[in-house]
């Protein structure tokens, strides 16, 4: 599946083919780009809930309750 790429002036493409080791690639935008103009490659991080203890009065008094002694952040 290519990569979705955009340019600070608003075009959009996406990534062809990568050529060789060092970050070159080929890319086919909507429009031609100007020199002046800036590509930009989306990266993504998984980020996962913080949980924090709960103090005595938020406490669920169920038996096996996770938020028995933690809360989502």
């Amino acid at each position: 599946m290519p990569a979705g790429i955009t340019t600070k002036h608003g075009l959009q493409g996406n990534i062809i083919q990568s050529v060789g080791d060092h970050g070159v690639m080929k890319c086919l935008f909507n429009a031609p780009i100007k020199q002046h103009d800036t590509v930009c490659l989306p990266l993504y991080k998984r980020v996962f809930p913080k949980f924090a203890p709960v103090s005595g009065k938020d406490v669920d008094e169920g038996e096996g309750s996770m938020s028995k002694h933690f809360r989502v952040l």
